[in-house]
This record gives C-alpha cells, sequence and structure tokens, in this order.
C-alpha cells in the first residue's frame, strides 16, 4: 500500500512539472509525459544524494519526495494565480473511442498480466541491475558502502533502473516488475500525443498501435533490461526535438534535452547524445545557409541540461576507482579509432561489418526505411515544397548520423575483438536499434500526413 502512495506522489509531482511549461496539456498527457520526466529527475537527485553520504531511508526517500512536490505546488500557484486549480484540471483528458480504447488494453494487457506475476528473471536483470539494488538493501541504504564491495561489472551501467527497484524493495514491495509496465504504457500515451499534435487522431491511434505491437518493444516491456527504457526516453527526446524545429518552443527543447539526459542516466556507453548534438548543430547550420534567425545559445542550453546527467555517473564512478571502460566512450571513438583503423584494419572486415550490420540491425527496419524515404519526396510533391524544412533537415541529418555512429562503432568493435566474441555482439545491437524503428513511425506519418499549415519555418 505505501508504494501504491509513493508512485502516486510520483505522478503527481510530474504532473505539477509539466504543468508549469504546458498548462495546455489534456491530463492524461501531463500525467504520463510527467511520471517519464519526474522519475528520472528524481532518481538523479536520490543518487547525488547516495554520492554525497546520505542514507537511503524511508524518511529521506519520502521526504525529498514530498518537499518536491509542496515546491512544484508553490511555483504553479505563483505562476497561474487564482487560475492554478482551473489550469491543473487543463483540458478534456484522452478519449478514445470503443474499439480504439480495447486496442489499446489489449496492447498493455499482456505485459501488464506478465510483470506482476513473474519476478526479474533475465540474467542481465537478475545479475546486475536488480542485484545492484539488492546490494543497496543489504548496506541499509547506504550507496557507497555498497558500491565499495563491489566489482568494476556491477559499474557497467548508471543506477536509473537499479535504484527503481530499490526503492519498491524499500517500501515493502516484492517484484519490481511493475514499474517497466508504467514506462511503457506513459510511453505509448505520450507518443500518440506527439503524433496527434501533427497529424488527426486516428492516424496517430494507428501509428501508436504499430510501435505497441513492434516485436522488441513488446518483447522487452516484459523484461528488466535497460534497453527499453533507454529506448523510450531516446524516442520521445528526439521527437521532442523535432517539434522543437517547427515551433522554436524553449519548452520542446527543454523537455528534450531532459529526455535524452535521463536516457544517458540509464544506459551511458552508447552516447547517442553526442550524434544528437551534431545534429542539432548541422540542422542550426542549415538554418542559418537558409537565412533564418538562429538562436545559437540553443545548443549550450541543450547540452549543458544533457550533462547535468552524465557528469554525476562518471564522477562517481572515479571516486569509487573505476576508470572508464575506454572502448565504449565517445572520447575513445575519437582518440583511438583512428589508431585502431590503421593497426589492425582489413579489407575483409567491410563485409563482415555490412553483413552483420544488415542481420541485426538493418534489416529490422528496411522497409520502414523505404517508406520515410518515400515519405520525404510524397511531402514535396503533395504540398508543393519548393526548399527544405528545418524539421526535415533535422531528420535526414539525424537519421545519416545515427547509421554513420552505429557502423562505425561496429568496425571499431570488430577491429577490436576476436571474430567470434564481435558475431555474439549481434544480441546487443538488436536491442541498441530498438529506438529506431518508432523514430521511423513518426517521422513517415508526420512528413505524409501533417497539416498543411504546418510546412513552414518560423
Amino acid at each position: 500500500m505505501i508504494i501504491l502512495f509513493f508512485i502516486l506522489f510520483i505522478i503527481s509531482a510530474g504532473y505539477l512539472l509539466v504543468n508549469l511549461f504546458a498548462k495546455e496539456y489534456p491530463v492524461v498527457r501531463k500525467i504520463s509525459l510527467g511520471f517519464l520526466l519526474f522519475d528520472g529527475i528524481y532518481i538523479l537527485a536520490l543518487f547525488i544524494l547516495g554520492f554525497l553520504g546520505v542514507i537511503y531511508s524511508k524518511q529521506v526517500v519520502m521526504g525529498l519526495l514530498i518537499v518536491s512536490n509542496i515546491f512544484l505546488l508553490l511555483a504553479n500557484w505563483f505562476k497561474y494565480r487564482n487560475e492554478m486549480f482551473k489550469i491543473l484540471l487543463g483540458p478534456s483528458p484522452l478519449r478514445f473511442s470503443r474499439p480504439e480504447f480495447f486496442i489499446f488494453v489489449f496492447l498493455l494487457i499482456v505485459p501488464i498480466i506478465a510483470n506482476f506475476y513473474w519476478p526479474v528473471k533475465d540474467w542481465d536483470a537478475l545479475a546486475l541491475y536488480d542485484a545492484r539494488a539488492r546490494f543497496i538493501v543489504f548496506q541499509q541504504g547506504n550507496l557507497v558502502s555498497a558500491f565499495k564491495i563491489l566489482s568494476p561489472y556491477y559499474f557497467s551501467y548508471p543506477l536509473f533502473t537499479t535504484l527503481n527497484h530499490y526503492l519498491v524493495y524499500l517500501f515493502g514491495g516484492e517484484n519490481p516488475m511493475f514499474i517497466y509496465t508504467l514506462i511503457c504504457t506513459t510511453f505509448l500515451i505520450t507518443f500518440y500525443y506527439l503524433v496527434a499534435d501533427k497529424i488527426d487522431k486516428k492516424t496517430a491511434f494507428f501509428c501508436t498501435v504499430l510501435v505497441g505491437i513492434s516485436s522488441r518493444i513488446f518483447e522487452h516491456s516484459m523484461i528488466a533490461y535497460t534497453n527499453l527504457p533507454y529506448a523510450i526516453y531516446l524516442i520521445i527526446g528526439l521527437i521532442y526535438l523535432s517539434h522543437f524545429f517547427s515551433s522554436h518552443r524553449m519548452r520542446d527543447l527543454t523537455f528534450s534535452s531532459t529526455l535524452i539526459g535521463i536516457g544517458t542516466f540509464i544506459r551511458s556507453e552508447e552516447s547517442f547524445w553526442v550524434v544528437v548534438t551534431t545534429a542539432l548543430i548541422f540542422t542550426f547550420l542549415g538554418e542559418k545557409i537558409k537565412k533564418l534567425k538562429v538562436k545559437w545559445f540553443y545548443i549550450p542550453l541543450f547540452l549543458s541540461i544533457v550533462l547535468v546527467f552524465v557528469i554525476p555517473w562518471e564522477l562517481f564512478k572515479k571516486r569509487m576507482g573505476i576508470g572508464n571502460d575506454t572502448l565504449y566512450t565517445f572520447d575513445s571513438i575519437a582518440t583511438h579509432s583512428v589508431s585502431l583503423f590503421f593497426s589492425g584494419f582489413q579489407l575483409g572486415y567491410l563485409k563482415d561489418l555490412f553483413i552483420h550490420f544488415w542481420r541485426y540491425s538493418l534489416r529490422f527496419d528496411i522497409y520502414l526505411l523505404i517508406g520515410y524515404i518515400i515519405s520525404v519526396i510524397i511531402a514535396k510533391d503533395k504540398f508543393k515544397i519548393k526548399t527544405i524544412l528545418s524539421s526535415e533537415i533535422y531528420q535526414i541529418v539525424l537519421l545519416c548520423l545515427i547509421y554513420l555512429f552505429l557502423l562505425g562503432g561496429s568496425l571499431v568493435l570488430r577491429i577490436r575483438f576476436p571474430v567470434d566474441h564481435w558475431w555474439a555482439l549481434g544480441g546487443s545491437m538488436e536491442r541498441l536499434t530498438m529506438f529506431i524503428a518508432p523514430l521511423l513511425i513518426y517521422f513517415t506519418a508526420v512528413n505524409i500526413f501533417r497539416r498543411h499549415e504546418d510546412f513552414h519555418d518560423d
């Protein structure tokens, strides 16, 4: 029962947070986006407190949550004054037709049943993410003491999922799998609204169903790995950045950078935030070439918010005496890839690379990628667009950089590892790239079905 109140406090704080930036959002949208945002921010705050030596007692954990709710409630009061309660209720909540409602419930019923029935059961989840939470329990909430006795293996990933598990155990829960159901549910609702911002609601619902039934998303909604939460935060963050290039609203950039930052606090190895920052720079350069007004301070703002989530984990590892695994970090790619290339590259690696890339990444998304390319052509012809839009520059640059990043990273790994070990990494590539399909679905739908008035640069 206590854990239920805890979740309600998380939801209320997230709701209040989103209301500060987007008072016009419907209630359900505020709840879903708010849960994703505040859960990540709250877990980071807990991690920093633990890093500083604060013990994770029930009083500390609930105290931080209650203070956050009070602070956000006061912030809403000072911003909206007498209209606060009217604004908090917002517009009408999410409404589905009866068939749509049953389809949406059907999408979630299997993960809900599975996650409430089955405990954490998969190998990495048991041996790493959940095990770390139990070590913190054994050390009575002392984060530093728990990690002092752990090997470098336990520092492989940041503590987003681990601390979520710990909170469940702290308040008497036995199975933290419902967290993944909450994350997946709020993701689908948020995705629906983001698509519905640009196109009609029925098509938006259809796109949401496509995402929900995609094999990798559906499978991982019942696995306590970091891959799905990471993909979810990355997808929503990238879509909000796309919205930013058509709206130039500061809140869209803030939501995007925060969500992508939280993603790096789930999985720090992939460094996709560097790819996104590069896409942001290239898109601004494209706007400059088109002689549009560019506010360059958006780039350091975006980067600084992301780094708020990146730096604490790196400092924690340094304090614990754990060096970076330079094979996976971005700075290693910049400093070591050239030397690796010239010292170990063989022409035969290219054949292996493209077979590996096709087998474990591209074949899952090839039809969606073709559909996306066709959608760009259709949009140009349908709406008589003579110049490329900023949002389209962003789409194209982002997708190109993602695939180049994946190919470059795979090549470095091929040079670094024995061939059998490298082929064994194919499963990791599959899980890593699960965010691409929902992104292509969103881009394709928006290009083909978006409203005519959206085809302009602000």
